[in-house]
């Protein structure tokens, strides 16, 4: 009989390298941080050789970033596909942001309450988001994905204004043009300096908390609205006006919550007020 144990030994040998590999390759999986120039970026690699980035401070200081910031497309050997969920949360000084080609997911509310962002900037390569009107959209131009501080208006062919779209944002006024259809959770929440608002008949539905706390003291709600969500306008605490239109069939509960005497006028005529 064929000796065959010095064979059995060299696949053995094989199959433990492979199994140490790959438990070396897990343990590296996972949270971590590095130092690029002046920042320092945490960052969760997803032990496939790609990375989300989930924060950024300054260092020295651990300040967090303010002026313009260029994501970089690489970090030490990982390629940067994601931007995470509140990744740059309350970077109120952050005014520019450049995304690089290699990014292909952006969670929501990573630019949340950055009240001073004025632009957005993405690679030319980017097959998933694009910069219109230093606006942050999906590359199809279907999606607002984050809006920027100021005088805004919303590019025509924009169907969603997405979560957390404008969220603490220092926008001051927007025109919502006649492709939307949908205003996302938390759109305008949190924009105190937004003190009016028209909501063009095109749109069917106006999500949860959608202008929560926003700083507005009149909405005008075109023909043609259906859904107005729960806590949709809640603690607007200076809206005083409201004129909703006869195509509204569905007001979610408390979507006035917290309005301080406002006359909600339903059809002419027909008003009630909200406590």
């Amino acid at each position: 009989m064929k000796n065959t144990t010095l064979n059995i030994g060299k696949w053995t040998k094989a199959l433990v390298a492979v199994a140490a590999f790959a438990l070396v390759g897990a343990a590296y999986a996972g949270d971590h941080a590095y130092i690029i120039n002046d920042y320092k970026w945490n960052f969760t690699d997803h032990g496939d050789g790609t990375a989300t980035i989930t924060g950024v401070v300054t260092n020295p200081g651990g300040a967090k970033p303010s002026g313009s910031l260029e994501i970089p497309s690489s970090i030490i050997g990982y390629t940067v596909v994601g931007i995470g969920a509140k990744a740059f949360y309350s970077c109120t000084s952050l005014t520019d942001v450049s995304i690089p080609a290699s990014v292909t997911s952006i969670e929501s509310g990573a630019f949340s309450y950055c009240s001073s962002l004025k632009s957005f900037s993405v690679a030319s390569g980017n097959k998933s988001y694009k910069s219109v009107d230093n606006m942050l959209l999906t590359k199809d131009g279907k999606k607002l994905v984050r809006g920027i501080a100021g005088k805004v208006t919303i590019p025509s062919g924009v169907t969603t204004i997405g979560y957390a779209a404008f969220r603490g944002s220092g926008l001051t006024s927007v025109t919502i043009p006649d492709s939307v259809t949908t205003i996302g959770v938390y759109a305008f929440a949190n924009c105190r300096k937004l003190t009016s608002v028209t909501i063009p008949s095109s749109v069917t539905y106006v999500g949860v908390t959608a202008f929560y706390y926003a700083g507005l003291k009149s909405v005008r709600i075109a023909d043609g609205v259906r859904t107005i969500d729960e806590y949709a306008f809640s603690n607007c605490d200076k809206l005083t006006s409201v004129v909703i239109p006869p195509s509204v069939t569905d007001i979610g509960a408390n979507a006035f919550y917290g309005v301080p005497l406002a006359t909600v006028k339903v059809s002419p005529g027909d008003a009630y007020r909200v406590s």
